[in-house]
């Protein structure tokens, strides 16, 4: 295989390159606790095999708030691999955040904030991150080790190259994604969460099933009716719609009944 080249980044994104053995997360957490980065800057894992990337935030609301990153940054990761892969490739998501390819995982995202923080606080930082498998290796992928499968082996998994998207590399997906990361960005300044909301909606793997959620007090199970404006998710349970919000999950806030306004 040859060496790929360094992506290059939109304005207001400034990469930094970890070699194949370094935690970008890691990398971006120490960096931004000790005020080396800051807002915008995207540390990125060399590996070619996987997508491994951690880019620092600088949130002007509370961290539950910032949670809303999430479903942004994968309605952003569906609409990169869109841009660039096969045009039959179903990209779906799993809340909070799982990505699947053709119903099988593929990655995933993550959210660290500073030791301690609190939902209600406004955070110092936040460290938004992004894993993605493009070949089967082993490799570090959203921060735990997985072995090497062969193809079809764990039907619960896959990779892009298996799934058709076998073009496309390391350089060109976190290209691809820092454009539409940004873009999007944009367009929740200006118009709010909803388009993000309807967008990952859209994608969302089992609208309308039953889904399994594991909470600070157990699995809750539900059927997904939809999402509320900071990225909980709405599930039917009997005769109740129950909230589960991102806070819960992240800081253990206790859920509650979705008694307000919220985007179904």
């Amino acid at each position: 295989m040859s060496k790929l080249v360094d992506p290059e980044f939109p304005p207001l994104i400034n990469g930094i390159a970890a070699e194949m053995d370094e935690d970008p997360v890691q990398i971006a957490f120490a960096r931004a606790k000790s005020g080396e980065v800051g807002a915008g800057d995207l540390i990125w894992s060399r590996n070619e095999n996987s997508v491994s990337l951690a880019i620092v935030l600088e949130p002007e609301v509370t961290a539950e708030h910032a949670l809303t990153m999430l479903p942004l940054a994968m309605v952003a990761l569906a609409d990169s691999i869109g841009a660039i892969g096969p045009p039959n490739l179903p990209i779906t998501f799993d809340w909070p955040k799982t990505i699947l390819a053709n119903g099988a995982v593929v990655g995933g995202l993550d959210m660290v904030f500073p030791e301690n923080t609190k939902g209600s606080e406004i955070p110092a930082f936040a460290v938004l991150s992004l894993g993605l498998d493009i070949t089967w290796a082993a490799h570090q992928s959203t921060g735990t080790h997985r072995t090497e499968f062969e193809p079809g082996e764990n039907m619960l998994r896959t990779v892009l190259h298996e799934e058709g998207a076998g073009d496309l590399d390391r350089t060109m997906i976190i290209e691809s994604w820092a454009r539409h990361f940004t873009a999007w960005i944009d367009t929740w300044e200006q118009d709010g969460f909803k388009p993000v909301h309807e967008n990952w909606l859209f994608r969302a793997d089992k609208r309308n099933e039953t889904v399994v959620v594991k909470t600070a007090n157990g699995n809750e199970a539900g059927t997904l009716i939809g999402m509320d404006e900071m990225g909980g998710l709405l599930v039917k349970q009997d005769t109740i719609t129950r909230l589960i919000s991102l806070g819960e999950i992240w800081f253990g806030v206790e859920g509650t009944s979705a008694d307000k306004a919220v985007l179904q």
